[in-house]
């Protein structure tokens, strides 16, 4: 087992969390980086996703580098490229990559291949506490509603791009709309609308740098957004460019 700190394991692609689910067992601790300071904690995986003044995941590097502990970073194209090469991380994926899985499989092979030079066959931790006891425990109880997330999880990721209600997903989950939205945003951390609206986003993203001629509205309609305008006010927002800026910088803008 190992400790899952950051963004929860749902949120990354389904590709990359079955690969995941089968080689290791992970224990989501959402920003408790002083897990890792366990003597026995080696290594530890980190998901920043939108990333924006990400002070947990500097408190980590901090901690590795003084700890000399093994993390790998998984991470959308918002990741500033100074935590890439900082040296620190020891791994990285970016999930928006269409090569996410290939690198997935390389950063698992990079870490056991790290351990088993330290004498250790696999990410392990030596207890559990109490919290997270009560934590795993209360998942049990309610595995059979998780369950149905992940298939509503499974069903969006095929579907964002289109003209997709929370009203629809829930009647496929077979809930009421309001139960739908509350054990959704219990499962995912965010709610229907913001996971819609991310994946709409990070899909743009990669249109926009995979074609340089494509008329943003284009891209915007491809990707699920109606309006051209409100696309072009929440791309600023949430990546501090425009659409057009964005592919022009291949998604970095470096001010000197």
């Amino acid at each position: 087992m190992a400790y899952w700190m950051g963004k929860p394991t749902i949120l990354l692609p389904k590709v990359i969390r079955d690969y995941l689910s089968e080689k290791i067992t992970v224990i989501e601790v959402g920003d408790d980086v002083s897990v890792i300071t366990q003597p026995s904690q080696r290594v530890c995986f980190y998901f920043s996703e939108s990333y924006d003044n990400d002070t947990t995941l500097l408190t980590l590097l901090k901690i590795c580098q003084n700890l000399s502990k093994t993390l790998v970073l998984f991470h959308d194209s918002s990741i500033p490229e100074a935590y890439l090469k900082s040296g620190l991380v020891k791994a990285h994926v970016d999930i928006t990559s269409p090569h996410a899985l290939k690198k997935t499989a390389l950063a698992f092979e990079h870490v056991t291949s790290l351990l088993e030079k330290n004498g250790d066959t696999q990410p392990t931790v030596s207890s559990v506490s109490e919290t997270q006891i009560r934590k795993e425990v209360n998942q049990q109880q309610t595995r059979p509603e998780l369950n149905t997330i992940d298939a509503a999880l499974d069903y969006i990721e095929k579907h964002y791009n289109e003209n997709l209600r929370e009203v629809d997903v829930a009647a496929h989950c077979h809930l009421s709309t309001q139960h739908f939205s509350r054990v959704f945003h219990k499962k995912v951390g965010r709610s229907f609308r913001d996971h819609v609206s991310q994946l709409r986003l990070e899909h743009a993203k990669r249109l926009l740098l995979a074609n340089e001629v494509k008329q943003i509205s284009a891209i915007a309609y491809q990707s699920g957004f109606k309006d051209v305008s409100y696309f072009s006010r929440f791309f600023k927002k949430k990546t501090g460019m425009s659409p057009g800026t964005f592919r022009n910088f291949k998604g970095i803008l470096k001010i000197s």
